[in-house]
């Protein structure tokens, strides 16, 4: 069933979605380049490094994004269009309802990726919030992120105080200028960089920590339970379409079912050439792929009946009744008249 196979496709993408985003995800070379970078004072290759990393992390959320496509894309080609058709009642508000599912989890699940793609923005001020305080833990756990300080807090203080004492310093120089004041604002002003540096490398770790986070909270928390409702959908779709199987035995070549009522009977592909349904009533039977070659329908009466690609060859239908009965060629019959007389031809 094409259904199946593109159940089997689906998994093997959710596969290779899960190695790519585990092998894309650590960025542990590039981000040890960049601490090194910060650290030697090469502040621009630093900011960089981590620029890169960030770059990748978007780059797999962009190819889980194309998979993602790629999928909703193999589900359309998929789906069997045709058999819905042949659906009636409860099993076509189910089909229809799984195909709701399946394709609400792949938008779902895009929606969710694209998010990832957005630039972030991180300042001192919005990791001292309370929603920065997952990020915030992370980097006091490393007390080396943030030398010579021991905390995020300590840092916004530092600059605070420092950017005081450069505005002071200012002050006194330019009411009396002289060496002393010179080197008072100097001094000021370099440790003023210094912590600006400090904090430029906190903010480079605080961004890579986000995106790190953001990413594995998008899979845990929207991905993986957006694909597992589209695979729920799928699946409840395959049953939903799916026929049973004519029994083999089910051979009634030259049988005698004059006036006899068949309801709800599951006949696809069934052989009754040459069988005999004079006066006989067929509700909401299944007749789709069935030989009625030289059957005699005088008199028969079909409402609701599937007689999709059934073959009619020289039956006999005089006198035959066809209400909301689809006929061999895909038509209703309320569509043409109510009679399948003229499209009895698969």
């Amino acid at each position: 069933m094409p259904l199946l196979r593109t159940a089997a496709g689906v998994l093997a993408a959710l596969r290779l979605i899960g190695e790519r985003a585990t092998g894309d995800t650590a960025g542990t070379a590039s981000v040890a380049q960049s601490v090194q970078a910060v650290s030697t004072g090469t502040e621009t290759a630093g900011r960089q490094a981590f620029e890169d990393a960030a770059e990748r992390v978007r780059d797999t959320a962009k190819w889980i994004l194309a998979s993602f496509g790629a999928i909703g894309a193999a589900l359309i080609v998929g789906i069997q269009f045709s058999d819905i058709g042949t659906l009636t009642g409860t099993r076509l508000a189910t089909a229809l309802l799984a195909l709701s599912i399946a394709f609400l989890g792949i938008v779902v699940a895009i929606r969710a990726v694209s998010a990832l793609l957005l630039p972030t923005s991180l300042t001192m001020t919005g990791l001292l919030q309370p929603r920065g305080s997952v990020i915030v833990s992370r980097l006091e756990e490393s007390r080396e992120l943030l030398h010579p300080y021991t905390s995020v807090a300590e840092i916004d203080q530092a600059f605070t105080a420092a950017y005081s004492r450069v505005t002071s310093a200012e002050r006194a120089w330019k009411a009396s200028p002289n060496k002393v004041t010179q080197g008072e604002l100097t001094e000021a002003r370099e440790h003023l960089e210094a912590v600006r540096r400090t904090g430029r490398q906190a903010l480079l770790w605080a961004r890579h920590f986000s995106i790190e986070l953001a990413f594995a909270r998008l899979v845990n928390r929207r991905v993986l339970p957006a694909l597992t409702l589209a695979l729920i959908g799928l699946v409840l779709f395959v049953f939903a379409i799916k026929q049973p199987a004519p029994s083999p035995s089910l051979q009634l070549r030259d049988a005698s079912l004059q006036n006899a009522v068949l309801a709800g009977s599951q006949m696809r592909q069934a052989d009754l050439t040459r069988a005999d349904l004079r006066g006989a009533r067929l509700e909401h039977v299944d007749l789709s792929g069935a030989s009625l070659e030289e059957a005699n329908l005088s008199g028969a009466t079909f409402v609701g009946t599937n007689l999709r690609a059934a073959t009619l060859v020289g039956a006999n239908v005089d006198g035959t009744s066809w209400q909301s009965t689809t006929c061999p060629d895909g038509v209703l019959s309320d569509d043409v008249g109510g009679s399948c007389a003229a499209h009895l031809v698969p």
